[in-house]
């Protein structure tokens, strides 16, 4: 079901149709389009800015809504994204004229016969005639609960994917293993035949989670995430970020390493090597294959030779500002482009 946060007034007015929905289904859709034509809405807040919240924003922002998107994180796509593709995003997200709050929680939704807006806790006031909220999805749990089976968040579970009473076996949205809730069609699929060999009687397939994986359109947008995407909230070391960031064409593919191993990467904008990534997960890759297909190069200055190694740098070459000059004095336009390596910069 649908997750509502405990925003004041937020499920009474819901419950209510007075002007706060949420979208699961194609009859919540008609409702929203009915809802807008009605009352003749003008402006709209979508609380969530995750995947089906931009989405849902960008839809709205066709309808000729003033659009504003409230994230409760620090950047959108928060299980999708690191904090650079996360700020590209709402930079391309904010060029298409919806307006995007960050770091914001909603406190109330304000208005008594229909609703006329938000609070957020540091007391901003955001006007709007419709709310809509998506923020994620609530397991339904109440049959576990009736059957007296261990739940949390979710239908606890073990490795064998068996519930607190032996024989009884659960998957799905509705689980939780390991305190995770995955919430997506490929942890639907492996669970499925994890349970049916349990069913079975063959215990030999465990159950280890499911690397996530999302692949899909954001405001018009190509968008792969898989695996690890920030290492840096992992405890072991010896992680190895590779990363493109082309701001001026909104693309940035940033593949994740460790021990020469792919853990993760997010591609976005532009996803030409996603096949590659989705085969070489968990496997030995070549980093020169890896240069070659991130396109990134050595810009060799023909005044000294030094080089700006883009595989190194946290800037593209082409991202420098155009007044950027070698160490030798040379500009920009005197460098040529290489896949030789030669001195850094």
């Amino acid at each position: 079901t649908p997750n509502i946060p405990p925003i004041k007034k937020a499920l009474e007015m819901k419950n209510e149709k007075k002007g706060v929905f949420t979208l699961r289904s194609i009859n919540d859709a008609l409702e929203i389009k009915e809802y807008i034509k009605g009352n003749n809405a003008q402006k709209a807040v979508i609380i969530g800015g995750g995947l089906l919240g931009l989405e849902l924003a960008n839809q709205i922002k066709n309808c000729n809504l003033d659009t504003t998107v409230v994230e409760f994180f620090p950047r959108l796509l928060p299980r999708q994204l690191d904090t650079e593709c996360g700020t590209m995003l709402k930079e391309e997200v904010e060029s298409r004229g919806i307006n995007v709050v960050l770091d914001a929680t909603t406190e109330e939704i304000l208005g008594s016969k229909s609703v006329t807006g938000i609070k957020l806790k540091r007391g901003r006031i955001i006007d709007a005639e419709i709310i809509l909220i998506q923020a994620g999805i609530r397991p339904t749990i109440d049959l576990a609960k009736n059957a007296n089976l261990a739940t949390n968040r979710g239908i606890v579970v073990n490795e064998y994917l068996e519930t607190s009473e032996k024989d009884i076996f659960a998957a799905g949205d509705c689980i939780e293993f390991k305190d995770q809730i995955f919430g997506i069609i490929p942890a639907c699929m492996e669970q499925s035949k994890i349970v049916a060999a349990s069913v079975l009687g063959s215990k030999k397939v465990l159950y280890q989670g499911t690397t996530p994986k999302n692949t899909l359109k954001i405001v018009g947008l190509e968008l792969t995430s898989i695996g690890i995407i920030d290492p840096l909230k992992e405890e072991a070391g010896g992680w190895e970020i590779l990363k493109r960031a082309d701001k001026k064409d909104c693309c940035y593919q940033k593949l994740v390493l460790k021990d020469n191993k792919l853990k993760g990467a997010i591609l976005f904008g532009e996803t030409d090597i996603m096949s590659f990534v989705y085969k070489k997960m968990e496997q030995d890759v070549d980093k020169q294959e890896l240069r070659k297909l991130l396109k990134m190069y050595f810009y060799r200055c023909s005044n000294c030779n030094a080089e700006y190694d883009e595989f190194i740098k946290d800037k593209s070459f082409n991202d420098l500002q155009d007044d950027w000059k070698c160490k030798c004095g040379a500009p920009k336009n005197q460098f040529k482009k290489t896949l030789k390596k030669g001195n850094n910069l």
